[in-house]
Formats: C-alpha cells, sequence, structure tokens
C-alpha cells in the first residue's frame, strides 16, 4: 500500500514579500512505492526570482556492496527531476572507489547525467541534495558536509510541491523549500498618462506632495550606499493616506530592470506636517529596511531619508 507523508507549510507571502523559508519534518520511506510530499511549492505562472529545494537524506540502503543500487529523486508536477543515484556495482572512478551520479531532467525532454566520486557518504549516510534555480537556469548542488556545485542547465522554474521518492529504505533528515517572489511594481500607469494627469488636474485638489519630482542632489556616505540612479519620479495620490511613488526615468544601478510605470514605492501621513513614512524600492526591486522617511522642505523641494544607510536625496519639482 503505498503511503503518502504531507509535511504541510504555512505560507504568509504577499505580492511584493522577499521570501520565506518552509521548514519540514523528518520523515521516512520505506520502499520504492513511499514518498514524501513537500508542500508550500510555487504555482504556475508564478513571477520568481528564486525558488530552491534543499533535501537532507540518509539512504542505509546505499552502503558499499557490489550490485546494489539505490537512489532517491526531487521531482515536480511540472516535468522537472533531479536524481542521486549510487550504483556501487556499475559505476567506479577506474580505482574501484564507488562513484554516484547526478541525473536532473529539466522536463522539456533534455536530461544530464554527471558522475561525482567524491565529497559524498557512499556508506548510507547522510547527503544533501539541493536545487537552486534562477534566471532560467538550474543549478545542483550535492555534498556529505558542505554542498559544491555539480551541474547547471536551463530549465523552467518548478512550480507545485516538491516530491521525495526512493527506490529504498531512506531517512528524510531535513529539508526546506526557498521562494523569492519577483517584486510585482507595475503600478498599470504610463509616463504619458502621469503628465496628462497633471495637466488636467485642479492644483488646489492635489496632495502637496503630487507632482513630478527631479533629481537635484544627495548626501550619502558611500561606504554605506550606492547611488540607484537621479531619478525622475512621480507622486501621485492613492487614498486612504497613501501616494505611490512612480518610477519616470534616471536609473544607474540594475537600469534594465526599470521602466516607466513602475513602482518606486510609496509616502504615508503619519499625522506629522510635511513629514511622512517613506517605503522605497532599492535599485535591485528589493524594498529598504523600515525608518525611511520623507520631508516636504518646501513647495519645490522634497527629501527622502534613509537613516540606517546615512543616506539622503533631494528633488526639486518640475510640475
Amino acid at each position: 500500500m503505498r503511503f503518502s507523508f504531507f509535511i504541510l507549510c504555512i505560507i504568509l507571502l504577499s505580492g511584493n514579500a522577499a521570501g520565506r523559508i518552509f521548514y519540514t519534518e523528518a520523515g521516512l520511506i520505506r520502499n520504492a512505492a513511499d514518498s514524501l510530499i513537500l508542500a508550500g511549492g510555487s504555482r504556475p505562472g508564478d513571477s520568481l526570482k528564486l525558488y530552491a529545494a534543499e533535501v537532507r537524506c540518509s539512504m542505509p540502503d546505499a552502503a558499499v556492496a557490489r550490485h546494489r543500487t539505490a537512489s532517491w529523486r526531487l521531482s515536480w508536477p511540472s516535468g522537472q527531476s533531479v536524481s542521486l543515484v549510487f550504483d556501487n556495482g556499475g559505476h567506479t572512478d577506474g580505482t574501484d572507489r564507488p562513484v554516484a551520479v547526478v541525473v536532473a531532467d529539466n522536463g522539456q525532454g533534455k536530461t544530464i547525467r554527471t558522475a561525482v566520486s567524491s565529497g559524498l557518504d557512499f556508506h548510507g549516510g547522510a547527503n544533501t541534495l539541493c536545487v537552486e534555480w534562477r534566471d532560467g537556469t538550474a543549478s545542483i548542488f550535492a555534498g556529505k558536509n558542505r554542498l559544491r556545485g555539480v551541474a547547471s542547465m536551463p530549465m523552467p522554474c518548478p512550480w507545485g510541491n516538491c516530491n521525495v521518492s526512493a527506490t529504498s529504505k531512506t531517512n528524510l533528515v531535513d529539508a526546506a523549500v526557498e521562494i523569492i517572489r519577483a517584486p510585482q511594481l507595475q503600478s498599470g500607469l504610463s509616463a504619458d498618462s502621469i503628465r496628462a494627469y497633471f495637466e488636467t488636474a485642479d492644483n488646489g485638489s492635489l496632495h502637496p506632495l503630487e507632482g513630478i519630482w527631479e533629481y537635484m542632489d544627495r548626501d550619502t556616505d558611500p561606504a554605506l550606499a550606492v547611488e540607484g540612479g537621479r531619478y525622475l519620479i512621480a507622486v501621485i495620490n492613492l487614498g486612504s493616506d497613501s501616494l505611490g511613488i512612480i518610477y519616470l526615468g534616471g536609473a544607474v544601478t540594475n537600469a534594465p530592470s526599470w521602466h516607466p510605470g513602475m513602482t518606486k514605492g510609496t509616502i504615508t501621513d503619519i499625522g506629522f506636517a510635511d513629514h511622512f513614512r517613506l517605503d522605497w524600492i532599492d535599485a535591485m526591486q528589493e524594498p529598504m529596511d523600515t525608518d525611511c522617511y520623507a520631508t516636504l522642505l518646501s513647495r519645490s523641494v522634497l527629501s527622502f531619508s534613509f537613516p540606517h544607510h546615512s543616506a539622503t536625496l533631494r528633488f526639486r519639482r518640475l510640475k
């Protein structure tokens, strides 16, 4: 009878969350019909910056003995799989030492096989197998005490729960799935629609911060902050005491990832005149740490301060 062990994880990911790591509890695969399902995977169509699955198992049946084969495998409903195969009768390195084989299938008809002759426990002890996907490439790592890269190949990002299966008795020591979602920064606004908004708006109805702002100068500690760009931004009222910061141009660091109309942050009213909370997206499209703030120094000058980085940016109003 087939056994399935569901290791459930609580998923607390917001649209722009950088990611969470989900750890499993130990489990046991009794025979080749059993499997362990690591819940909490990605979904078809997810926009991810990183997907990684790391599983550490011990296989008593993989102890060195002639003509004994044991393997364990990570697989996904999307078709990708990675296996660690101990075939002590069929794989040696010419010195009669055992050689394991990592087999990876990208789910699109391409399979690679890589022999590994060192860094693993060939006597049934624990080994770790890790698959890390980013930017359309899967990197595969394996090791007994420390991971080392053994293979890489073009691969679509896996989706669905990660399934762990084996050919014989296997003890799952621990496992983790890490998902870092690409931030959803599209505001739905274009540079033209933003400019048209300010050209037709009644100035008396605009929030004091609303407008198009151009980089003026900065005061930064180069040891703590790298210049992201000399930004051109728009600040637009979103309602509910929040204003959106929309990128219009000027990125220097990671410039190809920025396009006019993307969200660069938000400004929130905190009840103090001309002083606001700032949530800023940095040049690498990651949220900055807390305690950032915006100050309207005059009708024509707006400053953004990042105390943890000893940095201040000042903008001048264009519209």
